[in-house]
């Protein structure tokens, strides 16, 4: 009986010691597996230090001879063109002006992007750093840089930003070169935007308050009207029409949004005329105290 008593501790140690030692190597896995994970973008070469370099070696000096910047992500493609004239257009919007401010400011910012380190070589790994091609399927975006007769002077796939490497102004994302599977870590001011309405010029008119005297509107729906004003002085527009019995002006305020319609007015997208419907239009006129009259047929999208 002593014997057995004296052994029976050891079994329910050992066991405890055999409950920790699976817990210790259920641990060491996860170590290992969240190690693996924290690294499976490193550099899968011999580990020496990168040496920045810029994104487009030498674009800087060539952005006189650009012509055009063409942008492609999944489903989408469209270029920014430059006449010989030397405007900036939207040739898959007729055209139409594209924002000069934002073109020369993405061509600068990818001239002076740098790649500051590696990352994965593998292309099975793209995917993970939004770099796979959107021809593929893949949510990358490519930007081509051209030139004279449409030739490319560089072409690189943006991805995902990247944390931690950002400075200052400067952001950081995942780049690679459109034929090469190695990625790297780019550092800039690029805001690379994606959609093509983005690049239009969206100043349409803007025709300050001041100059603006009378203004007409016959609305879609009810009766036509208009509004008025002596003198540039006067703080109101007045309404010309009599209201329909039962209704009131809420404030003597309320015509001055009529009259303040053309300030600042910009516009989200743009379509030839005859691409649009305007057998059920609706109609505006406005005349400024110079004589200036402008007129709008106005058709309800969607």
């Amino acid at each position: 009986m002593s014997t057995d008593t004296a052994a029976a501790p050891r079994p329910r140690a050992l066991v405890r010691r055999m409950q920790s030692l699976r817990v210790l190597a259920a641990l060491t896995a996860v170590t290992v597996v969240a190690a693996g994970a924290a690294r499976w973008m490193d550099i899968e070469s011999t580990g020496q230090a990168f040496k920045p370099v810029r994104m487009f070696p030498g674009l800087a000096d060539r952005l006189p001879e650009v012509t055009g910047l063409t942008i492609e992500s999944k489903g989408k493609m469209f270029t920014v063109t430059r006449t010989r004239d030397g405007k900036w257009v939207l040739p898959g919007k007729g055209n139409f002006p594209a924002d000069r401010d934002l073109v020369q400011s993405t061509l600068i910012a990818l001239s002076e992007s740098d790649l500051i380190d590696q990352r994965t070589s593998r292309k099975d790994w793209h995917a993970r750093l939004d770099l796979g091609s959107p021809k593929d399927g893949g949510a990358g975006s490519v930007i081509s840089v051209l030139g004279a007769n449409g030739a490319k002077i560089g072409q690189i796939v943006a991805g995902k930003g990247v944390e931690g490497f950002n400075q200052g102004d400067k952001t950081a994302a995942y780049v690679r070169r459109v034929d090469e599977d190695q990625t790297y870590v780019a550092l800039g001011k690029l805001q690379l935007k994606a959609n093509e309405t983005d690049w239009l010029d969206k100043r349409f008119l803007d025709y300050d308050r001041s100059r603006v005297a009378y203004a007409a509107l016959r609305p879609p729906k009810g009766p036509a009207y208009s509004v008025k004003r002596a003198t540039a002085g006067e703080e109101n527009f007045v309404l010309e029409n009599a209201l329909p019995r039962g209704r009131t002006l809420r404030t003597e305020r309320e015509p001055n949004g009529v009259g303040q319609a053309l300030f600042n007015f910009t516009i989200e997208d743009v379509a030839p005329a005859k691409d649009i419907d305007f057998s059920k239009a609706s109609f505006a006129a406005f005349r400024t105290f110079n004589g200036v009259t402008l007129s709008f047929a106005i058709a309800r999208k969607n």
